[in-house]
């Protein structure tokens, strides 16, 4: 490992990250920001400033991996972390709104970033965040059949009362005698 020194700073900083926020771990370190409602993206930016070079997220967990037990594991801690952050970015979003300056351009940003944010929610927690579907299910095949069948009905129908007149018996003639 010592011919990956990026590797090495990183950790070392995760390491030291974990110790100033009192968790054991790296990797309580990170589902500790993604609980605060941090994004992996923003840890990454955080270890990049220490590192002096782009960290990307894809490296970040590979770190993690042999920690966390494997990649499902590691995927399951992350998606768990981020969850219990979903409620954190929505209140963030009423926050930025309540904070927001009354210009059109200041309302403007808030808007757009509260609404990231209750995306960013939506995402990580649907039971929760997620719009709730209402239970109407719509079938475009039997809307079809019933309109054809009513259409039949009144074609029907018509043709049923042109035959009757054509075939019920007159009384009155349809001839007339003329007297010349």
């Amino acid at each position: 490992m010592s011919g990956q020194p990026k590797r090495q700073k990183v950790l070392a900083e995760l390491q030291r990250l974990a110790a100033t926020v009192e968790v054991d771990t790296p990797l309580a370190y990170v589902e500790l920001m993604l609980e605060s409602g941090d994004t992996l993206l923003e840890v990454c930016s955080r270890l990049a400033f220490v590192v002096g070079e782009r960290v990307y997220p894809g490296a970040v967990q590979r770190l993690l991996i042999e920690e966390a037990g494997g990649m499902d594991q590691l995927s399951r801690r992350l998606n768990d972390a981020r969850r219990k952050g979903a409620a954190t970015l929505a209140e963030e979003s009423k926050t930025i709104a309540d904070a927001c300056d009354p210009t059109p351009g200041a309302v403007a940003k808030a808007r757009a970033q509260g609404d990231a944010r209750l995306r960013l929610a939506e995402a990580f927690d649907r039971a929760t965040f997620g719009a709730k579907a209402a239970g109407i299910t719509i079938d475009i095949g039997q809307l079809h059949l019933a309109a054809l069948r009513q259409v039949n009905a009144a074609h029907l129908a018509a043709r049923a009362s042109v035959d009757a007149a054509l075939l019920t018996p007159s009384t009155e003639p349809d001839y007339e005698i003329s007297e010349s």
